[in-house]
C-alpha cells in the first residue's frame, strides 16, 4: 500500500470503490494525467482493482442503442 497524503492541496478528487471493497481516494488532476497519457494507469495503487470501476462508470455514460 502506498503512503498516504493530504489532499486539500490536491482537490478535486473522485472517490472510487475498487472490486476488494476498499475506497481509493484519487485526485481528479491524477486521472486528467491518464487520460492524457502522461501518467500510466499502473503508477496507481491497486490499479487492478479500480480499472474495473473506472469501466463501469464509462459504460455509464456511453450511449447505449439497441
Amino acid at each position: 500500500m502506498g503512503d498516504v497524503v493530504e489532499l486539500d492541496s490536491r482537490r478535486p478528487h473522485v472517490k472510487m470503490l475498487a472490486t476488494d471493497g476498499t475506497i481509493h481516494v484519487i485526485p481528479l488532476v491524477t486521472l486528467e494525467k491518464i487520460a492524457k497519457g502522461e501518467l500510466c494507469i499502473t503508477q496507481l495503487d491497486d490499479w487492478q482493482k479500480l480499472v474495473p470501476s473506472i469501466v463501469e462508470d464509462w459504460i455509464d455514460c456511453l450511449p447505449i442503442e439497441g
